[in-house]
């Protein structure tokens, strides 16, 4: 198939990226949390998808944590994150969120020609140096690239289908939900399945609602 400069290929799966890593994001919590306490309901929790921020965690109807999903090329250079640190810093700076994370796809690329060689000097760079912190500064320090429960900072489009899947495992191993007792990996994979299907049908109806 030749490719189409216009393709709409990209945006589609830039949007089953981030919708996969906001899944995951809601079964982490949902884990820790019953990991604290078994009977935790989260009736009071809510996932926004694509309003202030590629998605968003509100607690009580507040945005806890606000996200920037970005599924750039590898060894990207840390500049590429400008524009979405900005987006952040603007929502922050409203009282949009306790906390902003860049979740990325790949490795960010830094080199000793790159001004930036760690993150904390990426919120930094392109500021200029007064030994004072700026606001823009002070804000960006309630944000951070978010790890993921493998230890890295980074997670592919196919290894995010893999930690979800694992998600909903320990969800399953570690509290007794409909007194199942002969758990399947086939059973795990139905379920996210459900999940991933819920989402399309959201986003699908965002989308048909945007362009009505």
């Amino acid at each position: 198939m030749a490719k189409d400069e216009h393709s709409a290929i990209p945006s589609w799966s830039g949007y089953i990226y981030q919708g996969k890593v906001a899944i995951y994001h809601v079964l982490r919590i949902v884990k820790e949390e019953l990991d604290i306490d078994v009977n935790k309901t989260f009736d009071n929790y809510d996932l926004e998808i694509e309003w202030q921020e590629d998605f968003a965690i509100l607690i009580d109807g507040i945005h806890e944590t606000i996200h920037q999903v970005k599924a750039y090329e590898a060894n990207s250079s840390p500049t590429v994150y400008n524009d979405a640190l900005d987006g952040l810093f603007n929502k922050l700076s409203k009282g949009i969120g306790r906390k902003g994370y860049l979740n990325i796809q790949n490795s960010i690329r830094f080199t000793t020609r790159t001004i930036s060689k760690n993150f904390e000097e990426l919120k930094t760079a392109n500021q200029e140096v007064t030994g004072i912190k700026s606001y823009f500064q002070s804000v960006l320090d309630d944000v951070e690239i978010y790890e993921y429960c493998n230890g890295k900072d980074y997670c592919d489009i196919d290894e995010i289908d893999i930690l979800v899947l694992q998600k909903i495992e320990e969800i399953y191993n570690s509290n007794d939900f409909f007194g199942i007792n002969s758990k399947t990996m086939k059973q795990y994979e139905f379920i996210r399945y459900k999940i991933y299907d819920l989402l399309d049908t959201h986003i699908f109806e965002v989308h048909k609602g945007v362009r009505s």
